[in-house]
Parts: C-alpha cells; sequence; structure tokens
C-alpha cells in the first residue's frame, strides 16, 4: 500500500518540503502514526500511516521537496516471524543515549587501563 504526500487543492498546488522523519525503512507502525511532516507555504501536514505494518521502500530525505500525491513510502504486513527495525529515535532521545553509552564506555576503560 502506498503513502502518498496529501493532495493538490484549488488553494494549494506548491510543493512540500520534507522537515521531518518520524520512522525508519523497516519500522513497524500502527494505523495512524505520523511518519513524517511536510510544508508548504508556511503551513505544516502531517502525513499519517494508513494502517498497521511495516515501512518499506522510503522514497525521500530530509530536506527534499515532494510534489503533491507522490507516493513517499510503502507500507505492507508484517510477516509472523519477522522482527522489525528499532523505531527512529527523536533528537533528544538519540543525545540521551549517545551520553549513556559514552559513559559506559569510558567507565569500561577506566577499568582495563
Amino acid at each position: 500500500m502506498e503513502i502518498l504526500s496529501p493532495r493538490a487543492t484549488s488553494t494549494h498546488t506548491s510543493p512540500y518540503k520534507l522537515i521531518e522523519i518520524n520512522v525508519n525503512s523497516g519500522q513497524e507502525v500502527s494505523h495512524q502514526q505520523k511518519v513524517c511532516l511536510l510544508a508548504s507555504n508556511n503551513v505544516v501536514f502531517e502525513v499519517v500511516a494508513p494502517k498497521h505494518g511495516i515501512i518499506y521502500d522510503f522514497q525521500y530525505q530530509l530536506g527534499d521537496t515532494v510534489k503533491p500525491e507522490t507516493v513517499m513510502m510503502l507500507i505492507r504486513d508484517k510477516s509472523p516471524y519477522e522482527i522489525p527495525t528499532p523505531k527512529k529515535l527523536s533528537l533528544a532521545e538519540e543525545v540521551t543515549f549517545l551520553r549513556e553509552e559514552n559513559f559506559r564506555l569510558q567507565q569500561l576503560l577506566d577499568t582495563l587501563y
């Protein structure tokens, strides 16, 4: 199943800019979960998953221009024995994780030397 950028309207026909990506390819998502944000003419559009499934074949990168009604990514059903890709961390979560990992590695090095 395709996940499309919002369709053009009589008042909005310009392309979008991809300003936030909230999922990784291979990540499991729930129905109506936010997968990305697009902006155009100072308006932000939230793109959500149309069903529960696995995201794959993500077509764009942060900052890319996306035309209205364009396939951005695909979503499929999860296989019974499939292990999904871990969720995409927010910037704050990633910084916290890296600080904790740095501290852990520093303690390990201190015990070795």
